[in-house]
């Protein structure tokens, strides 16, 4: 789908959307969210992204938040089948507001906690992951298949904002066993990229299946073994990039965990270790962030990861 194609539905759609300062996004296909998450853009509604689709957890963060529209299940056959473009008819200006979403970390040891992101920090770190994996397809349009939910911030960052700020493509769903990866992958037909986990990297390896050529495979959510990268790249002849990231500061450093132990910060990243943890300077943050990893760094910046 181009975007003077894409456009218009999302216009529709954010005529549609009843007033509110948030937007609950629950959809789980990525064509859905991403015309949800740009119709409520256009209607300068900030995008709340919780960690699961579980009641307990949406019903938590709505008693956190300002009254919100659930935006996903609800509005699945609006997104669907929206009416035909607004031929002849002069779409609403709405005011795009500085904060664009909310996200939270997942709860594993607490209460969901939120991060706002405005508009410029997505921007920012967009243009930071560009920086750091455009080599892996070159001048070619990357075409995006995920694994990961578009919710979670690596998700968010990799097949949400890169389609839309990165010139990217992505597939529209969000295939989870091996079979139906393979087949996404096999839907594009341009410099085919895998975002993906070590888990699902892992079950496409147990699983035998075949990918077609890859330009490149990222990997994060968890730790990444040298080995199941080495045998990712040697299996499907594509190199595994893995990224290091959190909801608190989104991705800020990237390795090839095939050949190198040690992490390499974004550009103009800079972290620094400190006792309780690493304190991380990054262009897209506006203050530095504290996190609990606890890190050794070398002279030209790089870091290894040595725990929390």
């Amino acid at each position: 789908m181009t975007l003077g194609d894409f456009l218009p539905e999302a216009r529709t759609l954010a005529e549609g959307l009843p007033e509110s300062r948030h937007v609950v996004h629950l959809a789980e296909e990525r064509y859905r969210f991403l015309l949800g998450f740009c119709a409520a853009a256009l209607r300068g509604q900030v995008a709340l992204l919780p960690p699961s689709g579980a009641p307990g957890t949406v019903a938590e963060i709505l008693q956190a938040t300002p009254p919100a529209v659930p935006a996903g299940s609800s509005c699945r056959a609006r997104c669907r089948a929206p009416p035909s473009p607004m031929a002849g008819r002069r779409s609403r200006t709405w005011r795009r507001p500085a904060l664009a979403a909310i996200g939270y970390t997942s709860g594993s040891t607490g209460r969901p906690q939120a991060h706002a992101k405005t508009w410029a920090a997505l921007a920012a770190g967009t243009a930071q992951n560009l920086a750091a994996l455009r080599d892996l397809w070159g001048e070619a349009q990357p075409q995006v298949v995920a694994t990961v939910p578009p919710q979670h911030m690596y998700g968010l960052e990799f097949s949400v904002l890169l389609p839309l700020l990165g010139g990217a493509a992505v597939h529209a769903g969000r295939p989870l066993l091996p079979a139906d990866v393979a087949r996404a992958l096999e839907q594009a037909d341009g410099a085919r990229v895998l975002v993906t986990t070590p888990v699902h990297l892992h079950a496409l390896l147990q699983s035998g299946v075949a990918l077609p050529p890859l330009a490149g495979i990222v990997s994060a959510t968890a730790p990444l073994s040298r080995e199941l990268a080495a045998e990712a790249e040697t299996r499907f002849g594509a190199e595994v990039r893995e990224v290091f990231g959190s909801t608190e500061t989104g991705v800020f450093a990237c390795r090839r965990t095939a050949r190198d132990a040690l992490w390499m910060p974004l550009p103009g990243v800079r972290v620094t270790p400190q006792p309780d943890g690493t304190v991380v300077h990054a262009p897209h943050l506006p203050v530095p962030v504290v996190l609990a990893d606890l890190v050794e760094t070398e002279a030209d910046g790089r870091f290894r990861l040595c725990g929390r």
